[in-house]
This record gives structure tokens, C-alpha cells and sequence, in this order.
């Protein structure tokens, strides 16, 4: 699954939707990270479901040039990408 969501952040990356900085191992490292401590915090009750699912969409918004929760702006990315 990690390798897969790599695959999918590398081609983020040649289409010009994600930052060129990125690491794509490093980001589907941290993403998975991300979800197995939201998860077990989401266990323990620590963490609510919409503060887990806010906190994943938080980290999402930094890779991704996000209009709203639901469309992706690629012109606006490649702007500030090629800046």
C-alpha cells in the first residue's frame, strides 16, 4: 500500500500538482505515520473522528493546491511551483 500511495505522489509530482520539493517516499512514510497515530489515538478516545479527519486534510492542503475540500486547482499549483 505504501509503495502504491509513492507511485501516486511521484506522478502528483510529474503532472505539477504537488510542490517539486517533495520527497515521495518521505510523504507516504509520514502519511501512514499520520493515519497509525490518529488511529490509535482515535481508539483511546483522545481524538475525535472530524479532528483526525481535519488534521489529515490539514497536512494534505500543504502538498496539494486545494480550491476546497473537494477540487484539486493544477493551474494554481504549477503557479506557485514554477515561482
Amino acid at each position: 500500500m505504501r509503495e502504491r500511495v509513492t507511485e501516486l505522489i511521484e506522478q502528483g509530482l510529474r503532472d505539477g500538482e504537488l510542490r517539486p520539493e517533495l520527497d515521495p517516499v518521505r510523504e507516504a512514510v509520514t502519511l501512514f505515520a499520520m493515519i497509525d497515530g490518529l488511529g490509535g489515538e482515535l481508539l483511546l478516545g483522545v481524538r475525535d473522528p472530524a479532528d483526525a479527519l481535519a488534521t489529515i486534510r490539514y497536512h494534505l492542503d500543504r502538498l496539494f493546491c486545494r480550491v476546497n475540500d473537494d477540487t484539486i486547482m493544477i493551474a494554481a499549483c504549477r503557479y506557485r511551483c514554477e515561482k
